[in-house]
């Protein structure tokens, strides 16, 4: 018996005995699209690799195309157009379907095409977004001359590539799959942007604003309970910079095992942190030793506005500024609390800058803050209240990797290879 080797790994049961995909070029299957915009459309588009052809002013906050767009191409909804540029996860570029709009425009350094069976564009759409797609079109592909990534591909080059096709029905079949689960991923998602708006709500009501005494509203076991205190950070904190150990000296770094922190830790691991990517030894510690565990450090150069907090013994870079408890407010401050506090103020230190060519936040300023609190018991009632909000919108998130990584795997399996 013949092996079929134009199948994929993967197949819906009515379809396991229809044959082998036929091998198709993209000149069979779709039409250019070299429409100009005598219209007159003002619906200049965009590619994204995350969300498709998006409205240009609504991606960029503004315009970035020509002054006159006559010369665009002009699209309508279901055709696609490829920007040749490369972005993360796309080395070869992107192609997208034109969902969102009845109409549109595009420069024409982008290729547009439109299938001559509009049945299955969804399909499409997804073959498109394999990595098949991006190996075939990475062996016709050359970098071009220009610094900004554009590849040297030619329209006809493009559109006599191949691959393979099943049935128009099982095109279908498949769009509808993968479609499905994209309904999921996208509810999922939803989930979470509504989780952190909830969130986000409640951190207005039961946080005071700086300058505030009381919040706008309290939890109800706390409603009649005596009012906040204010201080001042400089009160409340030590409040110290951290430093760089000397790179040229191996000492200070080879076999560290103390946590070292940079923004990467926190853009990699989140905003609570247990340790770090890079590491320092005990020789690099200056007289004042280690900031304590349960610190607060906070973005005060160059990004400015970001915070973690720190639950165990360690050091940071420069563009940190640690705040340790003073003894005096052991018992008064709940760092938990504190570090949700710390949300309004990076707000501050972002609109609070020194003049100069190296931004920085204006540390005078940032020391006489003044910041209430309620009772440790409120501020613990507090920060679990987040903190519950934290692990679902975690879990969640958590969920939605699992189901991309899924449909990830599962277009792998059910598009063959060329």
């Amino acid at each position: 018996m013949k092996e079929l080797k134009h199948i994929p790994n993967i197949r819906f049961p009515e379809f396991k005995k229809s044959g082998e995909w036929k091998p198709k070029c993209l000149k069979s299957l779709f039409d250019r699209v070299k429409t100009k915009n005598n219209e007159n459309n003002s619906n200049v588009l965009t590619i994204s690799a995350q969300y498709g052809l998006v409205n240009q002013i609504e991606f960029f906050s503004k315009s970035v195309s020509a002054k006159d767009i006559s010369g665009y191409y002009l699209l309508s909804k279901g055709d696609f157009a490829y920007n040749k540029s490369r972005s993360i996860g796309y080395p070869f570029g992107v192609v997208r379907r034109l969902k969102k709009y009845e109409k549109g425009v595009v420069s024409t350094l982008y290729m547009c095409f439109r299938a001559k069976d509009h049945r299955n564009t969804e399909f499409y759409e997804y073959y498109f977004n394999t990595d098949i797609f991006q190996k075939r079109v990475g062996k016709i592909a050359q970098e071009g001359a220009r610094s900004h990534g554009l590849l040297n591909i030619s329209t006809e080059s493009f559109l006599q590539l191949e691959f393979l096709f099943p049935s128009s029905i099982e095109q279908k079949k498949i769009a509808e799959c993968l479609s499905s689960l994209d309904d999921y991923i996208n509810a999922t998602q939803e989930k979470i942007d509504l989780l952190q708006a909830h969130k986000k709500g409640l951190m207005q009501q039961l946080l005071p604003a700086l300058g505030k005494i009381m919040p706008q509203k309290r939890l109800p076991k706390f409603g009649k309970s005596k009012k906040w205190s204010p201080y001042s950070m400089e009160e409340m904190f030590k409040i110290r910079n951290g430093y760089t150990p000397s790179k040229s000296n191996p000492k200070f770094w080879e076999n560290g095992t103390i946590p070292w922190f940079r923004m990467e830790d926190i853009r990699e691991h989140g905003h609570i942190l247990s340790d770090s990517i890079q590491h320092i030894t005990k020789e690099a510690v200056k007289g004042k030793g280690l900031f304590p565990a349960n610190s607060i450090i906070v973005a005060t150069t160059a990004t400015i506005g970001e915070h973690a907090l720190i639950i165990v013994d360690s050091l940071a870079n420069q563009r940190f500024t640690f705040l340790t408890k003073r003894k005096s407010f052991d018992n008064q401050i709940d760092m938990k609390y504190f570090y949700y506090y710390m949300y309004i103020i990076d707000e501050w230190c972002k609109q609070h800058t020194n003049a100069g060519g190296f931004a920085s936040v204006d540390m005078n300023g940032f020391k006489r803050l003044s910041v209430s609190l309620p009772s440790p018991e409120e501020q613990k009632e507090i920060a679990e209240c987040f903190t519950s909000i934290d692990d679902l919108i975690d879990s969640t998130k958590q969920k939605l990797v699992m189901l991309q990584n899924h449909k990830r795997g599962l277009m792998q399996q059910l598009f063959p290879t060329v």
